[in-house]
């Protein structure tokens, strides 16, 4: 199964293809600024951090990012 992690995932449009992947059966993760609580898989981060989300990729094995 592919895993894609999408940035921006807390806001209106990444929160909408956050919802329509996970029904298309796909391994979804996010990350943004923000963290809530109505996504699951949703790391606070900051995409300048680059270390941190270098560790998230390597530790989930997610081959496609959605920016």
């Amino acid at each position: 199964m592919k895993k894609i992690l999408i940035t921006g995932s807390s806001g209106y449009i990444g929160s909408c293809l956050y919802k329509f992947l996970l029904k298309k059966k796909y391994t979804v993760y996010g990350i943004d600024k923000v963290k809530t609580n109505n996504i699951k898989n949703t790391f606070k981060a900051n995409l300048n951090n680059t270390n941190k989300l270098d560790k998230i990729i390597k530790k989930k094995n997610i081959k496609k990012i959605i920016k």
